[in-house]
């Protein structure tokens, strides 16, 4: 979904990274299954890692490499004051990305 990627560009994500790619096909899962029992991110880097081929791990570790840079402008723009993780990047962008 473009307006995903823009929005992850946007904030300074890798955009030379597959973990954009996870990142956005993440928050489509989780927009969708959030209020299902067992949405948790290992679910989602499960799927993830079964769409792509990959495994659980490698989903995880691009994700993370992929939000890295972004993190200084995510705590900027939304004033996050807490540790910045990727559950939280996650729920962050999600209240802000709109499908």
């Amino acid at each position: 979904m473009k307006k995903i990627e823009d929005m992850l560009i946007d904030l300074g994500f890798n955009a030379g990274s597959i973990g954009l790619d996870y990142w956005t096909r993440c928050i489509e899962i989780y927009k969708k299954k959030r209020y299902k029992y067992g949405c948790t991110l290992e679910y989602i880097y499960s799927e993830i890692a079964k769409e792509y081929k990959t495994t659980r791990n490698n989903v995880e570790r691009a994700m993370r490499t992929a939000s890295s840079p972004a993190k200084e402008e995510i705590i900027k723009r939304y004033n996050y004051k807490n540790k910045l993780t990727t559950k939280s990047i996650l729920r962050i962008l999600n209240l802000y990305i709109n499908n």
